[in-house]
């Protein structure tokens, strides 16, 4: 096969995975995902997405980073409150603009 087509291929792939887990992380918070088992694996898959095909500009990243780390450290069905996931949609937000500008 063609190596350069199936690269693009695997890129424009990539790059559709990662926005939809964006979308899916924002509609989820949305909807009210609080917990710890609502939102780290679709924060994990989210951050492991967007590194297989565009470098996030690293203090978004650093910020769901952080995010990750927060929502790991959860007990049971310890939440996020209304301001931190009102803060969590700002910071989806700003990383999905700069993730979407990378790809330029």
């Amino acid at each position: 096969g063609n190596g350069a087509k199936t690269t693009g291929e695997n890129l424009a792939r990539g790059i559709a995975e990662a926005t939809g887990n964006f979308i899916t992380v924002m509609d989820a918070v949305k909807l009210g995902y609080r917990t710890r088992d609502q939102l780290h694996p679709l924060l994990a898959e989210l951050l492991l997405s967007t590194n297989r095909v565009a470098r996030l500009e690293s203090r978004s990243r650093g910020r769901l980073v952080e995010w990750l780390v927060h929502v790991n450290r959860l007990r049971g069905q310890e939440s996020i409150d209304e301001k931190a996931a009102r803060e969590l949609l700002g910071d989806l937000d700003t990383a999905y603009r700069e993730f979407y500008s990378a790809l330029g």
